[in-house]
């Protein structure tokens, strides 16, 4: 008996792979407590949730140059940049395809403010601020249709759209008068659901002007659910394919929480100066973490690791306040060539397949490179291999992505 069960465990062992926690069954919602005053101003080391880095230098040609760009979206053929109002279509390798579409008001002509893509169907929808409407593409450039519902209402302003279950998931910036932040409209009805409601009040001398609020979305997609969170609220919702909604996480930050009264009252009176207190700026469920980046309009940024398998959670922060460079870096001990940005300068996650991407601009990459060791760049069969395409880089070369496979 005791030999079968020998057998079992080993067994068991060796299907789990070798150093993956595996963890029970979690009871959600779950409360995670962040005491900002322990956040560490050492880097986080980047093997501590991750195994392996990858670069994608993407290719740079008369039609595809770009400098840094703050939105694009990843599927597993392809990356869709959002470029001065374009989209550019690379494949996965970095090599440059076409431009989605040409710049303009004709038929089947754009102007991307936004962008969401529907992977398994093959389309990309853009978002036109100038115009509030969204056409409907195929991955390769060919227009199909625009949809018919507005995603913008009179007084409101649209900062992100996105794609689950055939409805287009819009949302809606906190403003007087924004009567839901997050809704979908349903691809097969025109019809429109609300997701989250603008509960939010405002005094009767605010409600005709307009708050400071820049880059206040926060949610995440995944083939089976739709993860939000309204900026002042402590939760994370999940909401199911069939719209049903239940609280995941409830993020405390303490008396370090940048209340909605603290932001109301400073939104309108940029005289007296920022806000005090810290926000999730966005999270990243992954199959092991839960990622968070705390945003604050005078002190730096943060970056939360939540461990789903130990129930244990790391922060870790810049020294000072610097609006020009505000990511977070974590210290590349995996291949030592340069540090990692988990987040985009505007403190945006990006997250798929287990995997989170950064864009490093040309200069940076070929500082770090050229100042690295040989035997860096060299010190893996697959940094061998890309050696010729990354010497070749210029700072007047495309950004490349760097790619991080998590643990």
């Amino acid at each position: 008996m005791n030999k079968y069960l020998l057998i079992l465990v080993s067994a068991f062992i060796s299907c789990t792979g070798p150093g993956k926690q595996v963890a029970e069954k979690i009871d959600y919602p779950v409360s995670i407590n962040l005491n900002l005053s322990e956040a560490v101003e050492d880097s986080m080391h980047l093997s501590e949730i991750a195994r392996e880095v990858e670069y994608i230098p993407l290719q740079t040609t008369d039609s595809s140059i770009m400098g840094y760009f703050r939105n694009f979206a990843i599927t597993k053929d392809y990356f869709f940049i959002v470029n001065e109002l374009s989209v550019q279509v690379f494949d996965k390798n970095g090599n440059y395809i076409n431009s989605l579409f040409n710049i303009g008001s004709g038929p089947g002509e754009t102007a991307a403010y936004c962008i969401a893509v529907d992977e398994s169907g093959g389309r990309v929808f853009v978002y036109n601020h100038k115009i509030s409407d969204v056409k409907i593409y195929d991955f390769h450039g060919n227009y199909i249709k625009t949809v018919k519902q507005s995603v913008r209402h009179p007084g409101t302003w649209v900062y992100s759209i996105g794609y689950f279950n055939n409805n287009l998931l819009v949302h809606t910036t906190q403003r007087p008068h924004t009567k839901y932040l997050y809704s979908g409209i349903d691809l097969s009805t025109d019809s429109i659901r609300i997701l989250c409601r603008n509960y939010r009040t405002y005094t009767k001398s605010q409600e005709n002007q307009i708050p400071y609020s820049p880059y206040d979305y926060h949610y995440q997609i995944t083939d089976t659910t739709f993860l939000y969170k309204e900026t002042y609220s402590d939760t994370i919702f999940s909401v199911n394919k069939d719209f049903e909604q239940t609280p995941r996480y409830i993020i405390n930050l303490g008396d370090r929480k940048l209340t909605w009264e603290t932001w109301r009252e400073c939104a309108f009176n940029l005289a007296g100066g920022p806000p005090d207190g810290y926000m999730v700026q966005s999270f990243a469920e992954t199959e092991s973490y839960l990622l968070m980046v705390l945003n604050s309009y005078k002190y730096p940024q943060m970056f939360a690791v939540y461990n789903k398998n130990t129930n244990s959670t790391s922060i870790f922060r810049n020294k000072d306040y610097v609006p020009s460079v505000r990511e977070v870096y974590l210290k590349n001990d995996l291949d030592n060539l340069l540090p990692f940005p988990p987040m985009n300068k505007d403190g945006y996650l990006f997250y798929y397949d287990e995997c989170l991407y950064s864009v490093i601009e040309a200069t940076d990459f070929v500082k770090y490179f050229k100042s690295s060791p040989l035997e860096s760049r060299i010190s893996s069969g697959y940094l061998r291999s890309m050696s010729p395409v990354l010497s070749n880089i210029t700072e007047f070369s495309n950004p490349v992505l760097m790619k991080v496979q998590l643990k």
